[in-house]
């Protein structure tokens, strides 16, 4: 936090991804961001559920993740049971191995998703 000057309407918050709702109000954000942290949440169908909870109808959860295929899949499937559109998914594991962000070991896909929760 200390290391950017603040910016209106941005806040920094540590929140429980599997229990956003425990401590934001449901229906109360357009965008969700996650960028190399799926794999900490330990549940990936339990944080797409409380994504679909936080976010306003019409709202997207962009995602640059790497994944196994069963997490993608479970991914996937929990999108489709909540309702949420998926709308992208590009493999980008070439680019991020050739701009040193990371290496990406065979077997995993480093990708680039965006779902969208139904409008209302």
């Amino acid at each position: 936090r200390s290391s950017h000057p603040p910016l209106d309407n941005l806040e920094f918050e540590v929140a429980d991804a599997v229990d956003l709702t425990a401590k934001f109000p449901e229906n109360s954000f357009d965008y969700v961001l996650v960028v190399q942290a799926s794999a900490e949440f330990g549940d990936i169908p339990g944080f797409v559920r409380s994504v679909n909870r936080v976010l306003r109808p019409g709202g997207r959860l962009l995602m640059c993740d790497p994944f196994i295929r069963d997490e993608l899949k479970k991914l996937l499937d929990t999108f489709a049971e909540t309702g949420m559109t998926h709308e992208v998914e590009d493999d980008i594991s070439r680019a991020v191995h050739a701009v040193g962000l990371c290496t990406v070991p065979a077997g995993v896909g480093y990708l680039h998703i965006i779902a969208r929760k139904a409008d209302e």
